[in-house]
């Protein structure tokens, strides 16, 4: 009898990339957010921006997500605090990027995770 399951020539699942944790700001580039979500009152994601000296753009959008946070003043109403956008890169890497919303314009978009390309 043999057993696959001990055949060192089986083949193995491809091992995806680990995603890493950034936490570190971004610079979009001017015009190039997306104007169609900003008219739906969301906040448009840049479609291209520098991180760490180098350029990204944007191949397409992967998934939204928001974070909500509770009332500063002890109401029980609930704010979104942070909108999530998921990106692919036109060189392979997925993105995570968030932005505050605090109301001020000091907010800035963050990349939060990325998973390096395969």
């Amino acid at each position: 009898m043999s057993s696959s399951n001990n055949d060192p020539q089986a083949e193995k699942p491809a091992e995806r990339p680990a995603e890493r944790l950034i936490s570190e700001p971004i610079q979009p580039q001017k015009g190039s957010f997306d104007a169609s979500a900003m008219a739906s009152g969301q906040p448009g994601a840049p479609r291209a921006f520098t991180w760490r000296g180098k350029e990204y753009r944007v191949a397409r959008e992967l998934g939204t997500n928001k974070s909500f946070r509770g009332c500063r003043n002890g109401s029980g109403e609930r704010y979104v605090d942070k909108h999530y956008v998921t990106v692919e890169t036109e060189t392979g890497e997925e993105m995570t990027l968030y932005r505050t919303r605090s109301g001020s314009k000091a907010d800035s978009w963050i990349l939060y995770t990325i998973k390096e390309k395969a």
